[in-house]
């Protein structure tokens, strides 16, 4: 008799859990539709994957056809509304909101304190590899003492030192893709294959000049040992080539710990495992030698009444940190242990900065490359801007060629606005992070719209504000893909059109200036967690896309039985990774 109960005990648990669950999500369910909110119901957690473009199309189950990047908007407009509830049976007693319009993540950014990160997620752990960085550090007290020693190494001298390594990759790209120099009678339109590796390609070098002082070979298997940052020979891997090896195995790298690389019957990872503790005593090595020669530099440097000078990014975090010591102690009279950064903090950041700084630039630039070749009006407007700045002297390689190349110096940047306006366009259009996820520490609302009318043609369409309550613990999704196709925040938002975001300001003095406005744009986040690079990423973006438009007019390359239209759109089409990521295109330039 035991054992029959017990039996039929072990059939019905299932059973019971089973009818449990479907009765907490038919609740959740009909909870949504009594409140009249428009909704979007799943089997399991779609929206917040970095890899839900992976997903099959399962109605009811995965509705990914819902969560398309190819018309962000559309969820939007088509719900009269932009925000829209989401349920998930895997977690049949949630709700999220999934938000549409970039004046919400403003107000989130004001209230850092009550929308917390989800640092949990998988694409932050794997952006601590190295050690904690402010990326992946949560709202408060710990984003702030990792931005206090960060946010000086963003200085105009690591600009300046930005731009002038751009530019030399720049000239590196075209020689080693026989762009230039040409015969000077030649009529040929050279053509540059895979857009996309060679923008990341390009942006490496730059980093690598302006970020560690190194030049970093454009064949990564040509390195040197000799090629160190802080000028040690002995290394099992030079950093050169360090830094390439470790953006090539990235994915190793944020999932695997290093016994295992090491250990790998796979060459592969062991190359990769190498890489890894090769550029951890690299940094090492950079910081100990750093912390000796910055302490001697200052002392000479305040003598003479001079600012010091950083030869890196690592020394400028080094010393940074020494600052933030010093403050520290001359307000409080000691050093407490967690103030600054750690030396495995530092680590991180460094990687974070790799990461983060090299794949996103690179991805605009070639997004930003696919578009002006599908806009070659705008190539014409940029150029007329361009055309109007001081070029530098002919360098010793060009001097003999009837048309050398023109170079800008970093000084002329400022006067370039249409030209950054082309890289926020190219943001609007294209956004890299495509999502954000936030999480309510406490009760709190959000203000929504929603409209009577069609939402793709919102001229005189009647919009209706509104207030949503959000319970502490819910997840709000921020669909920035959206942000830059609403049509309620931009005018023709389908169309390619930086002068959108061009403005004039006047002066103290009633002098007009041509400048940036870009009210709704958001690519670079907003509020205390702003991209701490987005200056530098202006910086390099702007330098090589001015360089290109002086001296070259571009298309894209159309496959055989493609038109050129087709062509256009394969080359800007985007695909969603751990960020959206760029088509391998290619393009044939033309010298002006």
């Amino acid at each position: 008799m035991a054992s029959s109960l017990l039996l039929i005990g072990v059939i019905s648990l299932p059973f019971t859990l089973l009818l449990r669950w479907f009765v907490s999500y038919a609740r959740t369910v009909l909870k949504v539709r009594r409140s009249g909110f428009p909704a979007i119901h799943s089997g399991i957690v779609v929206f917040e994957s970095f890899v839900r473009s992976w997903y099959p199309r399962v109605p009811v189950l995965l509705p990914m056809e819902k969560f398309t990047l190819k018309k962000p908007f559309e969820k939007f407009a088509n719900a009269r509304s932009d925000m829209i509830v989401l349920t998930e049976a895997s977690s049949p007693n949630r709700v999220s909101y999934l938000f549409g319009s970039p004046k919400v993540l403003r107000e989130i950014g004001r209230h850092g304190d009550i929308f917390l990160k989800p640092v949990e997620k998988l694409r932050y752990r794997m952006l601590n590899t190295f050690g904690l960085q402010i990326v992946s550090t949560q709202n408060g007290a710990e984003h702030d003492r990792h931005k206090r020693v960060i946010k000086s190494v963003f200085n105009a001298e690591l600009m300046e030192s930005g731009w002038r390594s751009m530019r030399n990759m720049w000239r590196n790209m075209l020689r080693e893709k026989g762009v230039y120099p040409t015969a000077p009678s030649s009529n040929a339109a050279p053509i540059i294959p895979d857009m996309k590796g060679t923008m990341l390609k390009v942006m490496l070098g730059a980093i690598g000049g302006s970020w560690f002082g190194i030049e970093i070979p454009w064949d990564s298997a040509s390195s040197k040992s000799s090629d160190c940052c802080h000028g040690k020979k002995n290394e099992s891997m030079p950093f050169a080539e360090t830094l390439h090896t470790v953006w090539d195995t990235t994915f190793a790298q944020t999932l695997l710990p290093l016994w295992s690389m090491e250990w790998s019957p796979l060459s592969y990872l062991r190359h990769a495992g190498r890489a890894r503790r090769s550029l951890i005593a690299h940094i090492k090595a950079a910081q100990n030698e750093t912390r000796q020669r910055n302490e001697e530099a200052k002392k000479e440097a305040e003598g003479q009444g001079r600012p010091r000078k950083y030869r890196n990014l690592i020394g400028a975090l080094v010393d940074s940190q020494n600052d933030v010591e010093i403050e520290e102690r001359a307000e409080k009279g000691y050093v407490a242990p967690d103030v600054g950064l750690s030396d495995k903090e530092v680590q991180g950041n460094i990687f974070a900065f790799l990461i983060g700084g090299h794949e996103t630039s690179s991805h605009a630039l070639a997004f930003a490359m696919a578009l002006l070749a599908s806009n070659p009006e705008w190539q014409e407007n940029l150029y007329a801007e361009v055309s109007k700045a001081n070029v530098l002297p002919a360098d010793a390689e060009s001097v003999d060629d009837s048309k050398p190349l023109q170079l800008i110096a970093y000084k002329e940047w400022p006067n370039f606005p249409l030209v950054l306006a082309s890289t926020v366009e190219t943001l609007r259009l294209r956004d890299l992070a495509m999502q954000l996820t936030r999480v309510a520490s406490r009760d709190t609302t959000l203000n929504y719209t929603t409209w009577e009318g069609d939402g793709v043609n919102p001229a005189g369409t009647k919009v209706h504000q509104h207030t949503v309550a959000i319970p502490a613990g819910t997840r709000v999704h921020l669909d920035l893909a959206a942000f830059g196709y609403n049509p309620f925040r931009w005018e023709d938002p389908e169309t390619y059109n930086p002068a959108r975001h061009i403005g004039e300001t006047e002066d103290a003095n009633g002098e007009k200036k041509v400048t940036l406005v870009t009210p709704d744009f958001v690519a670079y986040s907003t509020g205390s967690r702003q991209c701490i690079g987005k200056r530098y990423a202006e910086v390099t973006m702007v330098c090589f896309l001015a360089h290109m438009i002086l001296n070259f007019r571009w298309e894209v390359v159309a496959n055989p039985g493609e038109t050129q239209e087709q062509a256009n759109v394969r080359a800007s089409a985007g695909t969603e990774h751990f960020m959206l990521t760029p088509p391998q295109f290619n393009l044939r330039f033309f010298r002006r």
